[in-house]
């Protein structure tokens, strides 16, 4: 069935590692520096297939076989077409680190080769989270990673890893996840 996530990451040059990647619907700037946050389809049933999906910002209107995104502005008036090519991969042998975006308590996204959230940011707004994830796409296993943010007290359940304290308005608020692997 078809899913969507936000990824975080820059204009000029993203470079994703994506299982059951579908397409990009859309992309939205988030800050003068050219952050930018993708939004992701991908296909929960095929999260055996990586692809690789470079995002590139041109002065030029893009042609095939870069699929156009649109026009996007970076850097006060400075206009840019955003394309992306998705090309399926083999096999991978370096760390990639990932950001996810997830706005509520609670979200669900596939990583292909996962070793580790390296941490969990509150960004602006209550209930905004960036979640920075470390993994070799070069590995076989797909993990299914559901991460919780919530409080005022910490709940563990059987399976779950502790990502600490974070503190929002004052407030403390646990991070958790749990990992199930779905695709050898």
């Amino acid at each position: 069935m078809e899913k969507t996530t936000v990824l975080i990451g820059y204009l000029m040059g993203q470079d994703f590692y994506i299982p059951g990647f579908v397409r990009i619907d859309e992309v939205r700037v988030v800050d003068d520096i050219g952050r930018a946050e993708f939004y992701v389809v991908y296909d929960d049933q095929a999260v055996d297939t990586v692809s690789q999906v470079v995002v590139t910002a041109s002065l030029e209107p893009v042609s095939a076989p870069a699929i156009s995104l649109g026009l996007a502005r970076r850097f006060g008036d400075s206009w840019f077409y955003l394309s992306y090519t998705a090309t399926t991969v083999s096999t991978l042998n370096i760390q990639r680190t990932l950001t996810f975006h997830t706005r509520g308590y609670q979200t669900e996204f596939f990583v292909n080769g996962f070793l580790a959230i390296d941490r969990v940011e509150p960004i602006g707004e209550f209930d905004h989270y960036d979640i920075v994830v470390r993994c070799n796409p070069s590995l076989p296993e797909v993990s299914k990673l559901t991460v919780i943010v919530n409080g005022p007290h910490r709940e563990m359940y059987s399976g779950d890893v502790d990502l600490g304290v974070l503190y929002i308005d004052g407030l403390p608020k646990y991070a958790r996840y749990n990992q199930q692997i779905v695709a050898p």
